[in-house]
């Protein structure tokens, strides 16, 4: 299998540097401590489960002489999001790498492939510490993988045997790992090994979830009900939604949900959120990092649009971010809107040669090419005027 791992500078959007292996595996992670590149290949054209991880020194852009063999523990579905199990994870402040072979977890030196530590486990994940030698495991375990003493185990949310853990992940300081037990979230205190809070309504309950480089937010991959279908119905999926929750009590403060699509997928790259559906990416500023910007959740949230309608003068100078669709003067609307008769905003103002945008809930006057007519998003400044409100793009 051919495959291309691409460097890329975020800064003036450019490559810096491609290589091309034969048997390249998914598997791609950085090494911060080691300033180097760790990639998967396959080593067994019999049994593509049988792994090895090789490593690239980013000084010289040259393959390095340490590789490990692991086992890849496989994927599967977690509350409708598809999932591929690690078979290796890289500490984010030590040159140590944890590999799985067949129910465990060898934590190894990068640059001797001394063992460290060994756990079993059951492949659905490992977690590193940021700032400590630690590792928690989906087996609840809490360990030092220096002094290979077990630390601490979490204790069972319900009385008696504890649910699958399918996600656990080190808070910024360390002070907490968050976990998901069930499809239930839980705050556990490294430092005294107690749980600090859980989720508890069927609102708030998570999934698979990833956290913002701060201590404020947890972003959650909710499920919703319904499939959600993608060219003519060749390719369906649950429909998804990505929830916000506030770490301090795991109470969702927003849902970002994706008009007539699904979120596959999301990320965090500085204070930039990145969400993708089937076909395209969408980026979001973080309040945390921007507090003037306001994002709308879309058809199955509380639309920005109706906020907007209903008080205008509230949203006077502020940046809004919407997906939907739009449609120029002499175009038709998408295919998706067909039969959907969605009103115009009261008191919306804007020029006889602007288009229509939509996030499914209401149409706003928008600047478009003529012709286009799909989806859309936007980031404009919603402005007063005598005429009545407006949304103006941002450059």
């Amino acid at each position: 299998m051919l495959g291309e791992i691409s460097l890329v500078d975020l800064h003036s959007k450019k490559r810096m540097y491609s290589w091309i292996f034969a048997n390249l595996g998914k598997s791609v992670a950085l090494v911060p401590s080691a300033h180097m590149l760790a990639f998967g290949c396959y080593v067994n054209s019999k049994n593509f489960s049988e792994r090895e991880v090789r490593f690239i020194d980013l000084k010289d852009k040259k393959i390095t002489k340490h590789h490990y063999r692991f086992t890849d523990p496989g994927s599967g579905l977690i509350f409708g999001k598809k999932v591929s199990h690690p078979g290796f994870v890289i500490s984010k402040n030590q040159p140590v790498i944890a590999l799985y072979t067949k129910g465990a977890y060898e934590i190894r030196s990068i640059f001797t492939g001394n063992l460290l530590l060994k756990v079993k486990s059951g492949g659905r994940f490992i977690s590193f510490g940021n700032k400590h030698p630690w590792i928690f495991t989906d087996l609840g375990e809490l360990w030092d993988y220096k002094t290979g003493k077990l630390l601490s185990r979490i204790v069972p949310r319900l009385q008696g045997k504890l649910l699958p853990l399918n996600e656990g992940k080190f808070a910024a300081d360390d002070a907490h790992v968050v976990y998901l037990e069930g499809n239930f979230l839980t705050i556990f205190d490294t430092r005294n090994g107690k749980l600090v809070v859980s989720t508890g309504s069927m609102k708030d309950r998570g999934g698979l979830f990833f956290l913002s480089s701060s201590k404020h937010y947890l972003f959650a991959f909710v499920s919703e009900k319904g499939l959600v279908s993608y060219k003519n119905k060749y390719l369906r999926r649950q429909r998804m939604c990505l929830g916000v929750l506030a770490l301090s009590d795991l109470k969702t403060k927003q849902k970002i949900c994706l008009a007539g699509s699904t979120v596959l997928d999301a990320t965090l790259a500085g204070n930039t959120l990145v969400v993708s559906d089937f076909d395209s990416l969408r980026i979001h500023a973080l309040a945390e990092a921007s507090g003037s910007t306001t994002q709308s959740p879309g058809v199955n949230g509380e639309s920005v649009l109706l906020k907007v309608e209903r008080n205008p003068e509230r949203f006077s100078g502020k940046i809004v971010e919407i997906d939907g669709w739009a449609w120029g003067w002499m175009a038709k609307p998408p295919e998706a809107l067909k039969g959907k008769k969605i009103p115009f905003a009261k008191g919306n103002y804007g020029s006889r040669n602007d288009g229509t945008f939509t996030d499914g809930n209401l149409r706003v006057l928008y600047p478009v090419s003529p012709s286009f007519s799909g989806k859309f998003h936007i980031k404009a400044k919603v402005k007063i005027t005598p005429g009545g409100w407006q949304v103006v793009p941002v450059k």
